[in-house]
């Protein structure tokens, strides 16, 4: 704003023996508001990349977090299913071991009737 506001005000700046700076003033102006003009859209442009990589790595992160909880309700199913499993072996083990029971009793008064015969 110096260059442009306050300079030209300046009671010296319109005199001859300043017109070389004065014409050098103002190329420089354009030129810097044309590198500052350069400069801004750089910088929108990496903010734009900043912006897609927290994008990309916030979906990744969400995407990571859904996988581990699709793996552990997988793991966790998995374990009720060997759970009920091993419940059903242990019941049929003890109906197995209830008809041994129930035979071997029967052979046993089969026993006994046939001694109470003899």
């Amino acid at each position: 704003t110096f260059c442009l506001e306050q300079l030209p005000n300046h009671p010296q700046y319109n005199q001859k023996r300043f017109q070389k700076a004065k014409i050098r003033n103002a190329r420089q102006v354009d030129r810097v508001l044309k590198t500052m003009e350069i400069i801004t859209q750089r910088m929108d442009a990496e903010e734009l990349v900043k912006q897609k990589k927290e994008e990309q790595l916030k979906k990744e992160q969400i995407q990571s977090e859904e996988n581990e909880r699709k793996e552990r309700l997988a793991k966790e199913e998995e374990e009720n299913q060997q759970r009920r499993l091993e419940l059903e072996r242990q019941k049929s083990k003890k109906m197995q071991q209830e008809q041994i029971k129930h035979s071997a009793y029967a052979k046993l008064q089969t026993m006994k009737e046939e001694q109470k015969k003899v």
